[in-house]
């Protein structure tokens, strides 16, 4: 493979890629950019590389080894997930959490390397709805290899009903 765009179909690549819209920032954000949509089977295709700073932020994580934690693996499938909320307009003002996550893994992902995360919606609740979302998820490399598999299960939530959505979220209340 030429480039790891090349594991995306051509028919769904984006234009230009997107920035991942989420609820929380910083070294949580595992997501590099969102770079095809396919809608009629409400898959997400993101890319990131995975350059070892994150090993540094905790060493305790196989001390030596410069490894993406399989934990920080989950969450960028997890985040694929979510960022279908860019593509339909009734999920705009909506937080998707998730759940829980079922992982099998495959092989180690070191500095450098470069992945793809495609992820597929299976189910997909109204929002305002009390019903999970199910969705299954790949990690490969940009030779194709399969890093990770994951299903996904998430919740959507109204921001309206979150205190992320309320005017006075944190702000301090007249107490204190």
């Amino acid at each position: 493979m030429e480039s790891i765009l090349d594991l995306c179909p051509e028919q769904f690549r984006l234009r230009e890629p997107l920035a991942p819209r989420l609820e929380h920032g910083g070294s949580w954000v595992q997501i590099g950019a969102v770079v095809g949509y396919d809608p009629d089977t409400k898959t997400v295709y993101v890319t990131r590389t995975f350059t070892g700073e994150e090993v540094i932020e905790n060493q305790a994580h196989f001390p030596g080894w410069v490894i993406m934690a399989g934990v920080l693996q989950q969450e960028l499938v997890a985040q694929a997930a979510i960022q279908y909320a860019q593509f339909d307009d009734q999920y705009g003002d909506c937080l998707f959490t998730i759940v829980r996550v079922e992982a099998e893994f495959r092989q180690q992902v070191t500095a450098g390397t470069e992945l793809m995360a495609i992820c597929r919606l299976l189910t997909l609740p109204k929002p305002g709805t009390i019903k999970l979302g199910d969705a299954e998820g790949q990690l490969l490399t940009a030779d194709g290899k399969l890093v990770m598999s994951a299903k996904i299960r998430f919740k959507v939530v109204l921001k309206s009903k979150t205190p992320l959505g309320s005017p006075q979220a944190g702000r301090p209340t007249e107490e204190g």
